[in-house]
C-alpha cells in the first residue's frame, strides 16, 4: 500500500465519522526526524530493488525504508543473521 492510498482511506474514515456526528479525534501532525544517508550498492542489487519498487508502485527510497523497518522490527538482539549476510 502506498502512503497516498493509506492517506485517502484515513480521510474517508474521518469524513464518514464527522458526517455521522461520531467522535473525531483531533489530528496532530508529528514531524519525525529524518536524516539523509548514502550507501554504495552493486549494480545488480540496485536493479533488483528498482524492479521490486516498480512492481510495488513505490519509490526506491520508500521501498528501501520499508524493507529496513521490516527487518529492524522483526529482528531481535539474539538473532544470529551473520550466516545469512556477508559481514
Amino acid at each position: 500500500m502506498t502512503n497516498k492510498y493509506i492517506y485517502n482511506i484515513f480521510i474517508g474514515v474521518m469524513y464518514n465519522m464527522s458526517k455521522n456526528n461520531n467522535f473525531v479525534p483531533k489530528f496532530v501532525p508529528i514531524e519525525q526526524k529524518k536524516s539523509l544517508i548514502s550507501i554504495r550498492l552493486n549494480d545488480i542489487t540496485i536493479e533488483k530493488i528498482d524492479r521490486l519498487a516498480v512492481d510495488k508502485n513505490l519509490s526506491r527510497n520508500e521501498l528501501i525504508k520499508q524493507m529496513l523497518d521490516y527487518v529492524l522490527d522483526n529482528t531481535t538482539e539474539n538473532d544470529d543473521v551473520s550466516d545469512k549476510i556477508n559481514l
